[in-house]
């Protein structure tokens, strides 16, 4: 699954406070083994674990993310699977 700019925006821009908890992925429960694949495989597989990358959950608490500044998404996303 690839998501297009216009697919992010969306994904940015809903509010936290409107969204079921109960309906966010949440991030602790993901596999912690991620297939030794290419950058963007590893990407792409989290991106379709998490299905947002703006908005999930860990443990029983919602996350609303942004990303500013001179990182894109594409490096936060790098950075969070590096740290699983």
């Amino acid at each position: 699954m690839v998501f297009d700019r216009e697919q992010l925006k969306q994904m940015a821009e809903i509010d936290i406070r409107s969204v079921s908890v109960e309906d966010l992925v949440d991030i602790t429960a993901l596999d912690e083994h991620v297939p030794d694949e290419e950058q963007t495989e590893r990407i792409q597989h989290f991106m379709r674990a998490v299905k947002n990358p703006y908005c999930f959950r860990v443990g029983k608490i919602a996350v609303k993310s942004s990303f500013g500044g001179a990182v894109s998404l594409q490096q936060r996303i790098q950075e969070m699977i590096n740290g699983i």
